[in-house]
């Protein structure tokens, strides 16, 4: 009977002393670990295209910055969900974030369209009140704006025949990719032909285009200098248009310390990743001279326009998409 009432006692202590342990183990960070929270990505492009070939990094860095708290792995690119889709798929979770262009969404977010007109760099915008502006508005469409993954020098348009004004650019047919080209194409009396990114190789050998818009980057290693040999000179829109979007649901399950951790890590990014890309373009417009490429040049004053045109002719498309925050994005993006 005395060992039975000593067995009782010990189990009585037992159980008090566990719980005044719980407080303290709290108190001593000693608790159960928290489950790691994984996250899975795509990108309208593959990793193994030069736009797309900083992602890998990206991700690295995250992994890095959140070591033990959070798993960010990267599926691979419209493989695994087509570009276009891939926004509708972060929106409704089953796609947890995504490496986009804002021109494949604009339709769900139309602010995130004047993404490309900015003139000012990703670091200036996080100043400027811009960036807090993408985050804001993304919210509304259950996104997380996390940042900007990609820049370059500047879109460009690449006809099949070569042009020496802007009268010879009149009629063709360009392949654009979402719709951030049109309303520029529009003014300079170009047609607009929405190809994804995959099919633009055949578009182009099959007469389907008349050529393509593209940055200076990935058009050689993608095959299109093979069929379009001309290049017109004159950049616009250089800041880009791409962003890392990750679905709302799931970014507020990540516990605030990680979510800090992790946005830090893209801004620090950030300032890698602009001469990354600026570097890569210089070596691009090399290869693709080497490869038979002819960089054509419009009459100073002809130039002056197109490129002024594709600022104004777009911002006015932007403000007949998104009123309530014209001026505000406007002003915020270094105008």
């Amino acid at each position: 009977m005395q060992r039975k009432r000593f067995l009782v006692l010990i189990g009585v202590v037992c159980l008090v002393l566990s719980i005044i342990a719980i407080p303290f183990m709290a108190a001593c960070g000693t608790t159960a670990p928290t489950e790691v929270i994984e996250i899975k990505s795509a990108c309208f492009l593959p990793v193994s295209h030069p736009v797309a070939s900083y992602v890998p990094t990206i991700v690295e860095r995250v992994n890095q910055a959140c070591a033990g708290e959070l798993v960010w792995t990267h599926l691979g690119g419209p493989e695994v969900i087509p570009g276009l889709d891939q926004y509708e798929a972060v929106m409704s979770g089953s796609l947890d974030a995504s490496f986009l262009v804002s021109a494949y969404y604009a339709s769900q977010v139309p602010e995130a369209y004047c993404m490309n007109l900015s003139k000012i760099s990703p670091m200036e915008e996080r100043e400027s009140g811009f960036f807090d502006l993408m985050v804001e508005i993304h919210q509304t469409a259950n996104t997380m704006y996390l940042g900007r993954w990609h820049v370059h020098d500047g879109f460009y348009i690449w006809p099949n025949e070569p042009v020496s004004t802007l009268a010879d650019l009149k009629g063709n047919k360009i392949r654009g990719g979402g719709i951030c080209y049109d309303p520029w194409f529009e003014q300079l009396g170009v047609t607009g032909v929405q190809i994804p990114s995959p099919d633009t190789y055949s578009a182009l050998q099959r007469g389907v285009v008349d050529g393509f818009a593209w940055p200076c980057l990935g058009m050689v290693a993608t095959g299109w200098t093979e069929v379009t040999k001309n290049c017109v000179d004159h950049g616009v829109y250089p800041w880009s248009n791409a962003g890392i979007i990750m679905n709302l649901d799931k970014w507020n399950t990540i516990p605030k310390g990680t979510q800090n951790k992790l946005l830090k890590a893209i801004e620090e990014m950030e300032y890698d990743m602009v001469p990354y890309y600026q570097n890569l373009c210089a070596e691009e417009r090399q290869v693709a001279m080497d490869a038979g490429v002819t960089f054509l040049k419009l009459p100073a004053e002809e130039a002056a326009w197109y490129v002024d045109v594709a600022y104004e002719a777009d911002w006015a498309f932007q403000r007949t998409m998104s009123v309530e925050h014209y001026w505000d994005l406007r002003n915020s993006c270094g105008y």
